[in-house]
């Protein structure tokens, strides 16, 4: 179901509440499940709600490439802003000669 959906949106705010993911076993471990019915439309549904827990590997990887992410995404509005600076001063130092 798309994320979009109303209903996915009120089955990821029902599972966000504390207690509401259980911890599944065997060779499911390491993923914890939440499961609810609802209505979609006229039908009514069961939906199972998933989430793997990372390792903590994984989540410092993650962490370190949003970090570099973020930094590029600085440098590229730093950029922006400063070539739209230049184009005011331009646009000017035009103006001004026209006169």
């Amino acid at each position: 179901m798309p994320l979009e959906h109303k209903v996915a949106e009120e089955a990821l705010q029902r599972v966000a509440q504390h207690g509401a993911m259980e911890p599944l076993s065997g060779k499911l471990r390491g993923i914890r499940a939440a499961r609810m019915r609802t209505s979609v439309g006229e039908l009514d549904r069961t939906l199972v709600v998933v989430s793997r827990e990372l390792p903590a590997g994984r989540k410092r990887g993650i962490a370190a490439a949003l970090r570099k992410a973020k930094a590029e995404l600085s440098t590229l509005q730093g950029l922006i802003e400063e070539r739209a600076l230049v184009g005011q001063i331009a646009t000017r130092a035009s103006a001004a000669q026209s006169i």
